[in-house]
């Protein structure tokens, strides 16, 4: 008889995401604490949205087994990650539709692999389409404030 019992352990890929999008949240919860209590409700509906999805990527985690131990943190998560660190600290320099316009066209650029003029032509239009769509939905429907730097 052959021996097809293999230890299943829980998906850490997935656990340690939904760790990540936990302490995210709390760090952007605890930024929200010096907001005015109308411009925090935005914020904090997005971070609990965040902690909510969080929590069901960490419980189906332990609920999911896998054959084989997975890496802990991909290099794309990696990647992703320190975009959303940059983009963090670049926020108060350029102000936050120049910062999420630059982190948009480096997510697509990364994501894509490929560094052709037509890649970036349509990266850049992705891009400047998605900021222009926040800038609609934050500025003008909710007018919300958002943070503004050198250029915007």
């Amino acid at each position: 008889m052959g021996d097809n019992s293999q230890v299943a352990v829980f998906n850490k890929k997935d656990f340690f995401t939904g760790i990540s999008f936990l302490v995210i949240s709390l760090l952007i919860y605890i930024q929200t604490t010096t907001l005015p209590p109308e411009a925090a409700l935005f914020p904090r509906i997005s971070i609990s949205i965040i902690s909510l999805t969080g929590i069901v990527i960490l419980v189906k985690s332990l609920k999911s087994k896998v054959r084989k131990s997975s890496t802990i943190m991909s290099k794309n998560v990696i990647i992703a990650f320190i975009g959303l660190l940059v983009t963090y600290f670049l926020l108060k320099i350029l102000g936050f539709y120049s910062t999420v316009f630059l982190f948009i066209l480096f997510m697509f650029l990364h994501i894509k692999k490929e560094r052709k003029l037509i890649t970036v032509l349509k990266a850049s239009i992705f891009s400047l389409f998605s900021t222009i769509i926040l800038y609609l939905a934050f500025y003008k429907v909710m007018s919300l404030m958002t943070p503004t730097g050198l250029l915007f």
